[in-house]
């Protein structure tokens, strides 16, 4: 009785194991947690030098978007850039990093975080947060486009080709916002093609928001 139970117990928690493994790989593939250094290269179209990334930029030739479009291989992304931290703000999970201090003007560290709102189609929108290190801290919006590309290489040594899949992420369109409640992002909801904004008062003052609140939609079908 007793090596049945322990070989219940062993099945069971081999059992546990395998689905965790299975939802760690089915994570690190879709990239549910994407670090938010990759997001912060986007939202700026450059590097930082504290960080181990090359950005390549792309040019908007749109008409109807001025907005410059970059774009970065996640892949290579998410490996070189794993350090952040991730905690719950009003209710959302938020993944940030910090940027040391540049100089005596600034009060604290610099940072940068950003929440995911959700995926819509082959597109995931962000809503983010920044700051230099002095009293602002400014939010947006930011539309960002999943690209899933195969690339290919040629082997030396063994005279053949090799290939592998890489994830893209371009940059669509950023809507910024504002500081807190001086014009800031007060909850943004994806509801079937739309995207439901209701945004604080750009005459509030930053840690007051006493004025009523801007609320609309925006229409996600336009999207393609």
């Amino acid at each position: 009785m007793k090596y049945i139970i322990c070989l219940i117990s062993s099945i069971a928690y081999s059992s546990m194991f395998l689905f965790s493994s299975n939802v760690l790989a089915k994570q690190t593939k879709t990239f549910d947690i994407i670090p938010p250094y990759c997001v912060w290269t986007l939202l700026n179209n450059h590097s930082y030098s504290g960080y181990s990334y090359r950005l390549k930029p792309l040019k908007n030739n749109s008409n109807t978007q001025k907005d410059i479009i970059s774009e970065i291989n996640l892949t290579e992304c998410s490996s070189a850039n794993k350090n952040f931290k991730i905690f719950t703000r009003n209710n959302q999970t938020t993944y940030q990093i910090t940027f040391p201090r540049n100089d005596s003007n600034q009060l604290t560290e610099g940072y940068f975080s950003y929440q995911l709102v959700g995926p819509y189609k082959q597109y995931l929108i962000f809503h983010t947060f920044d700051s230099g290190g002095g009293t602002g801290n400014f939010d947006g919006i930011m539309i960002v486009k999943k690209d899933l590309r195969i690339e290919y290489g040629f082997n030396n040594k063994a005279n053949n080709l090799n290939s592998q899949q890489n994830m893209f992420l371009k940059k669509i369109l950023f809507i910024p916002g504002g500081d807190r409640a001086t014009g800031g992002f007060k909850s943004l909801k994806i509801r079937n093609d739309y995207l439901e904004v209701t945004q604080y008062n750009k005459n509030n003052f930053p840690n007051n928001p006493q004025l009523p609140n801007k609320i609309f939609k925006i229409d996600l079908r336009h999207l393609k």
